[in-house]
């Protein structure tokens, strides 16, 4: 169970940019709740060097520089150094993000001589995305808990503080493991997180309510991290399935989390087809961008309906169009029905049968495509 602090009680356990400015304090020389030597080991062990530290002459912190995370500068002697730490905890990489970040540093004149190291530090293992020719190092909060533990803070006021966010990242990471190891006890994370704060404080103080068996849904519902849960979980499970070949991207609307697949474009690369899951459904959308909604519904609903859900239903699936007429990026979706219970049972096998039935429906609507069938 957690134990109370500072930091869970102004609730910034999901504040990606608090974590980062906490961090890049904690490694810099403006805190003094460790000595330089301290400060230096912690840098390097983050970065993954378990060994042979080198103790710097200044370390100095930059955060959200030029959209990087956390920017490190550290001195010894006349020899500089960059680390450049790019946090995530609510959110998953982008696609070509790491690359560009890659591009940055290695673009800045005054960093054309500094050694560089990079690190992608998450709430679980995710592997960093970079077709780049540097090194990512993966390095989960998990492992920063136990490197500031095995440390003695001085006690003064920055040592006082920095236990404080210890104990902060150590309930955090504590609860997602207990969730990633006991997901079925949590439906807390995958139904709330839509709900505002008062609404879930309504429903968990209620007598009547049955609560969750988990023994961090509390802390789980009071700081607010369904979404981000629920966006790991999505993470951990891609890769074990028929779409982790598929580039993808996990993002939310309204709390709930989300990941769009870019499955290919048609032939003639005007339309970028792809699928999306969401809330126990599979959708199969189509994207035309350039293209004004309405002459983008006009052309593609009626025909999605009547000269290709027949040809779908044939195979025993049902199917639901969604238009969107949104101006800039209009937009069709064919959803499967919901599986509200999607995260118990097998999920490997649930995931691996939709991609094979969304598969099939984007080669019948690139087979149609290419006919002509929504040229006429």
């Amino acid at each position: 169970m957690s134990k109370s602090n500072f930091f869970d009680a102004i609730g910034v356990a999901d504040m990606e940019k608090v974590h980062s400015a906490v961090i890049g304090w904690m490694l810099s020389d403006k805190c003094e709740a460790f000595d330089i030597a301290t400060r230096s080991k912690l840098l390097q062990q983050i970065f993954g060097i378990e060994s042979n530290h080198e103790v710097f002459d200044s370390i100095e912190s930059h955060i959200e520089w030029k959209n990087v995370d956390i920017l490190v500068i550290t001195r010894k002697c006349n020899e500089w150094q960059c680390w450049v730490i790019e946090n995530k905890i609510k959110s998953s990489q982008h696609s070509d993000q790491l690359n560009r970040y890659v591009d940055t540093i290695h673009g800045e004149i005054k960093f054309k001589s500094y050694k560089k190291a990079f690190c992608f530090l998450t709430l679980i293992e995710e592997a960093p995305r970079c077709s780049k020719r540097v090194t990512w190092v993966n390095t989960k909060y998990e492992d920063l808990v136990k490197y500031i533990e095995n440390e003695k803070l001085n006690s003064n006021k920055d040592g006082i503080i920095l236990s404080e966010y210890l104990d902060c990242i150590r309930n955090l990471s504590n609860a997602f493991n207990d969730f990633k190891n006991h997901h079925i006890d949590y439906e807390n994370v995958f139904n709330d997180g839509e709900l505002k704060k008062v609404e879930k404080l309504k429903k968990w103080d209620n007598p009547a309510t049955v609560p969750p068996t988990g023994d961090y849904f509390r802390y789980i519902s009071d700081n607010g991290l369904e979404t981000i849960f629920q966006k790991c979980f999505l993470a951990i499970i891609i890769p074990q399935t028929n779409f982790k070949n598929l580039d993808y991207s996990i993002g939310e609307t309204r709390g709930t989390a989300l990941v769009d697949f870019q499955y290919r474009a048609t032939k003639d690369e005007l339309v970028r087809l792809g699928f999306q899951f969401q809330n126990g459904s599979f959708k199969v959308q189509i994207l035309e961008e350039g293209t004004l909604g309405q002459v983008f519904y006009d052309k593609w609903f009626d025909k999605i309906k009547e000269g290709i859900l027949p040809i779908l239903k044939l195979k025993g699936d049902w199917w639901t169009v969604n238009p969107s007429k949104k101006k800039a990026k209009p937009y069709l979706s064919i959803s499967t029905n919901r599986d509200p219970e999607w995260f118990k049972g097998n999920i490997i096998e649930k995931w691996n049968d939709a991609y094979a039935v969304c598969s099939h429906a984007l080669q019948v609507i690139i087979a149609k495509y290419d006919e002509g069938l929504f040229s006429k």
